[in-house]
């Protein structure tokens, strides 16, 4: 069994991982946009919490119908008041837009059930594998390069993933 010490330098190893992973510079870096990042990383940690209050060990499929659908129209009162409001306007587009709605639904549901199976902080660092994934999908579907640097934070966060996993 992982002393605390080792629980703490793996959970650690994700966040590094990931950095390396998407290839952040410093020099390219938007504030503004830093700042959101990490405002929606705060909301999604208490969001995480606050479900797995709520849910425990219940079905996590009602809360997350609830929160999805005040995300929902939350997010079409600031698309109409901005008027930034646009729907897709070819067949490929609407093809786009519905599966793309589907395969996230299907994620958020997802997510939550595994937050009620395992807890919050496994939910959660595995919700890292999404960096990797993507990654992958970038390198096979778009014929991407990764450098070295990538790869190396692609095995740190697999690394972290398996560490966390661990008993």
């Amino acid at each position: 069994m992982p002393t605390d010490a080792t629980q703490v330098l793996i959970v650690g190893a994700g966040p590094v991982g990931l950095t390396l992973a998407l290839d952040v510079r410093g020099g390219n870096l938007n504030a503004f946009g830093v700042a959101l990042s990490f405002l929606a990383a705060v909301g999604l940690a208490v969001v995480i919490v606050v479900s797995s209050r709520v849910i425990g060990k219940g079905d996590a499929r009602p809360p997350t119908l609830y929160m999805a659908a005040g995300a929902s129209a939350l997010l079409l009162i600031i698309a109409a008041a901005s008027g930034d409001f646009a729907l897709p306007q070819t067949s490929s587009g609407w093809i786009g837009f519905v599966a793309s709605s589907a395969v996230y639904g299907f994620a958020m549901i997802a997510f939550f059930i595994a937050v009620s199976m395992i807890g919050p902080v496994r939910a959660s660092l595995l919700s890292y594998a999404d960096a990797v994934i993507s990654a992958g999908l970038g390198v096979i579907v778009l014929g991407q390069a990764l450098t070295m640097v990538q790869v190396a934070g692609i095995a740190l966060v697999i690394v972290a993933l398996v560490g966390a996993t661990q008993r």
